[in-house]
């Protein structure tokens, strides 16, 4: 039986098509794209020809949708399955990726294994070093380190195989390196320089976020 994969998504076009393509290479994955109801024409449009299950929602339920609107009792109901936002790069990740996350599971009893997050080459922006600060807490020597792959760490809804139906950011670990995700807005320094799909995320998304507020006080 494959293991389900669910993108939670809103008004973004490319980072989904590019996590989707990367996820969905792995044969042992029937991935879903959960929709917030977007009204991004050309994602619409893209929703209609694509090869993934695309669920749509009747409105923007946010990050906590999966649980909120019983879609692991329809699509799960029982088993491992993977959930993540749509606004990550993961083409540097090996290949192998899906059987070190269910090591890490065979390993540790964690509700959730994910990906580590890149810090060291982020760009100088109004929150970089809050972002750092918080991410140094998993990286450093007084992290809960298990062994040479597996470290205590918070997810909420990055990239994760999750063994339970619940939401929390503190059961879990994160793979090291080289099992390093990069969260895209944290690369965004200048709203104008986006594509045209982040424009419109960014312009249309109603709650407050550390990259919709950086890019308030710089345009």
């Amino acid at each position: 039986m494959k293991i389900p994969a669910f993108i939670i998504n809103y008004n973004r076009l490319s980072l989904p098509q590019k996590m989707a393509e990367f996820i969905s290479n792995n044969n042992d994955i029937e991935l879903y794209i959960i929709d917030n109801k977007s009204t991004y024409e050309p994602l619409l449009d893209w929703y209609n020809d694509c090869p993934y299950n695309v669920i749509k929602m009747d409105d923007n339920y946010g990050h906590t949708v999966f649980w909120d609107h019983g879609l692991y009792a329809k699509y799960v109901k029982r088993g491992m399955y993977i959930l993540s936002d749509s606004d990550l790069d993961l083409s540097s990740i090996p290949n192998d990726w899906l059987d070190v996350l269910i090591e890490g599971h065979n390993r540790y009893d964690y509700e959730k294994v994910g990906f580590s997050l890149e810090t060291d080459d982020l760009p100088e922006s109004h929150f970089r070093n809050e972002i750092v600060a918080w991410e140094s807490q998993f990286k450093t020597p007084k992290a809960r380190r298990l062994d040479d792959l597996y470290t205590e760490a918070h997810i909420d809804t990055t990239f994760a195989l999750h063994k339970t139906n619940g939401h929390g950011i503190y059961s879990s670990i994160r793979v090291n390196k080289p099992y390093t995700a990069r969260h895209i807005p944290w690369y965004y320094t200048d709203f104008e320089t986006l594509p045209d799909d982040e424009k419109f995320y960014f312009n249309t998304v109603k709650t407050s976020t550390l990259w919709s507020r950086q890019f308030n006080k710089t345009t």
